[in-house]
């Protein structure tokens, strides 16, 4: 029996062959809580990711000018963490990409931003930034078919005077250990929203899921129950598909999932990300290939600028763009490689950092600031 899919336009189309010109986030309506009775329904954009008490004053990650020239919201409820590493698309400013290092970049293979594109940060000092698409690498499952997750690689990597960070992975010991864990979801229109880790799947393998496009990727859900409460629950919608779902640990925001779909049923709308850990180990021979490692803990990602201003005769004076509040340790090195602890803790009171190293007897030294909370 055939479905019928709806392009973005409206137009139908009973041959699954549509599902070619189709795009973004697919749509499920279920008979049941199970993926019983599913009919697959490809979307256009639709709107933005969809918050049970929406208020753009509490959910909205800049408050105007996104996206040529975004300001960012001082009331964000998320605002105690970096944003920077999430980027967007400079003709399709409704798809996000996420960095999870200076070179490299995380999305959904559906929306894949294509070789050549270029893609924008804002950085921590209010600048935007872009940065062009070099290569796109697939990420494949066991039978060697590319799963939605793919790595994004740019021409030239984030420099670090660019105030634009990059993010761990959430790296657990096994599935089970991710269950029940908070969200922090990333949608379309810079709206951040809230859910917990609900259970895992493996999408688009199976019989009812095959339908949709997408090879067999191993994924998560998380429900927005209609009868719940929090005001920060939320559900994916078209153009919502690639962005980032994070959780918080240690002071720092680890990648656990991009936005693949949703399923619609009588008792809630069910979100599905690509679980990103599952394919570590790929990841790490794509990064590694261009001298990168995967971050896998929060003391892994430093936010310095190397810049140093001299003040006097073996003294530098050291300055970053950090955040209110935050704790970092500063870090030297002569050669960019060998970094070691030149200072003890260093609470952030305003977002310029500064540091007076009287040992910088060298006639070059680099530094690099590790956030500790």
């Amino acid at each position: 029996m055939d479905t019928d899919f709806v392009g973005e336009n409206g137009e139908k189309s009973s041959s699954r062959r549509a599902i070619a010109h189709c795009s973004f986030s697919k749509w499920w309506r279920l008979t049941a809580i199970g993926f019983a009775g599913m009919m697959v329904l490809w979307a256009g954009i639709a709107g933005a990711l969809q918050i049970r008490d929406y208020d753009p004053a509490r959910h909205n990650r800049f408050v105007s000018g996104y996206p040529a020239n975004p300001v960012v919201n001082t009331n964000f409820y998320q605002g105690y963490h970096d944003f920077s590493g999430v980027g967007w698309h400079s003709a399709a400013s409704y798809l996000s990409y996420t960095l999870i290092s200076p070179r490299h970049f995380v999305g959904a293979n559906h929306v894949n931003p294509g070789i050549g594109a270029t893609l924008k940060f804002r950085g921590r000092d209010g600048v935007v930034r872009s940065y062009t698409v070099a290569r796109q690498y697939n990420i494949t499952n066991s039978a060697g078919k590319a799963t939605d997750l793919f790595i994004g690689e740019l021409a030239q990597a984030v420099a670090t005077c660019d105030h634009i960070t990059f993010y761990p992975i959430l790296s657990l010991l096994s599935e089970a250990n991710y269950l029940g864990l908070p969200l922090i979801i990333y949608g379309h229109e810079t709206r951040v929203g809230a859910g917990t880790l609900n259970a895992f799947l493996s999408f688009g393998g199976d019989p009812i899921t095959g339908g949709s496009g997408v090879n067999d990727t191993r994924a998560f859900d998380y429900h927005y129950l209609n009868a719940g409460l929090g005001i920060d629950d939320c559900y994916l919608e078209g153009g919502d598909s690639g962005s980032p779902s994070f959780v918080a640990k240690d002071g720092e925001l680890f990648v656990v999932g991009v936005h693949l779909g949703v399923a619609t049923t009588a008792l809630a709308k069910v979100s599905i990300d690509t679980f990103v850990p599952h394919y570590l180990d790929q990841i790490a021979v794509v990064l590694q290939s261009q001298g990168y490692q995967p971050a896998t803990s929060a003391g892994a990602v430093f936010r310095a600028c190397y810049e140093v201003n001299r003040v006097a005769a073996n003294t530098a004076v050291v300055s970053w763009v950090g955040q209110p509040g935050r704790v970092y340790r500063l870090h030297a090195s002569t050669n960019l490689s060998n970094f070691s602890p030149i200072s003890g803790m260093i609470t952030s009171q305003v977002p310029v950092v500064s540091f007076t190293d009287s040992n910088a007897i060298e006639a070059v030294k680099f530094y690099r600031a590790q956030r500790l909370d």
